[in-house]
């Protein structure tokens, strides 16, 4: 799950609701905020195919906000607000529950089922606006501070911590489903010299450049993590072949062919790859990755050996 802090215009919300007569007020009233988009779904069973519920590979919210009315046809907004806090893309997005029932028992089950907020129809703009503001704010501050645990501050990327928890559950879901997913090991070859002959703001910008090459590399259901210091690693979900993971590296090798311009000089970006798989090398994280290292190890020192023959 990649978190990010949208500005407004990038922020999607979908309203729910089987009255089209609530779903236009509700764009209506919205519509001067510059939203990125605000859609609508007229029964529980679209928005399910909207959200992608069934999809459990989905790791992040296909909208950013959901205004839920709590009847629905076939479904009520309590039954649906409890499968989407089921889902891992939808567990922290913010549900404001629309109700015209204003007892504590339906406030009590709405809130019990995961609900951020609620508004009481009939409700007007200035309410719909304050609530939605106020949910959004505390959504973007949680955000943050998952950046700041969750994502290495030079690269961008997914770091250590989240890596490790995405690879412990790719475990516990590819043994559930009997799929598999490789570990990809990368380290940056020759990185020492390249801090000591153009310094580190160079080495800074190569490691930059290639956090850039392996997101731009990688599927959306994949994780770009970096590891530690010039070690990366790429959880490449739902791998059938090993011919999946050797597009995904051509990619990579074929994304860093460019030298990295470093003021009047220029720097070949070179790394060395391991792989892994899953449950071929390893049936725990810290067999995949310690195979995957190793063979990363492996593949650089024969690197080594040709660069000294030649």
């Amino acid at each position: 799950m990649q978190f990010e802090v949208k500005p407004r215009n990038d922020i999607k919300i979908l309203v729910i609701d089987d009255s089209v007569t609530t779903c236009e007020l509700v764009k209506d009233y919205l519509s001067p905020q510059k939203f990125r988009a605000v859609d609508v779904c007229l029964s529980a069973e679209e928005a399910k195919k909207t959200l992608q519920l069934d999809d459990k590979n989905l790791l992040d919210p296909l909208y950013d906000l959901i205004i839920l009315d709590i009847h629905l046809d076939q479904c009520s907004g309590v039954d649906l607000c409890r499968l989407l806090r089921r889902h891992v893309a939808y567990k922290d997005t913010p549900i404001l529950i629309v109700t015209a029932d204003q007892s504590l028992l339906v406030l009590e089950q709405s809130y019990g089922a995961g609900a951020t907020d609620y508004i009481i129809k009939p409700f007007s703009k200035i309410e719909l606006l304050v609530r939605l503001n106020q949910a959004l704010k505390s959504y973007m501050q949680n955000i943050e501070l998952r950046n700041l645990a969750h994502f290495d501050s030079l690269t961008k990327l997914t770091n250590r911590m989240l890596l490790l928890d995405r690879c412990n559950r790719s475990i516990e879901r590819c043994h559930r489903e009997e799929l598999q997913f490789a570990v990809i090991f990368i380290d940056l070859n020759d990185f020492k010299q390249l801090n000591d002959t153009l310094g580190h703001a160079a080495g800074d910008k190569a490691l930059v450049h290639l956090a850039g090459v392996l997101k731009n590399s990688i599927r959306s259901t994949d994780t770009a993590a970096r590891f530690a210091g010039d070690e990366f690693v790429i959880l490449a979900e739902n791998i059938k072949t090993e011919n999946d993971i050797n597009i995904l590296l051509e990619r990579i090798y074929k994304g860093l062919e460019k030298p990295l311009k470093v003021a009047d000089s220029k720097w070949a970006i070179s790394i060395s790859h391991g792989v892994s798989i899953y449950p071929r090398d390893g049936r725990s994280t810290d067999m995949l990755l310690d195979v995957a290292d190793q063979r990363m190890y492996t593949n650089k020192q024969s690197i080594k050996q040709l660069s000294r023959l030649s």
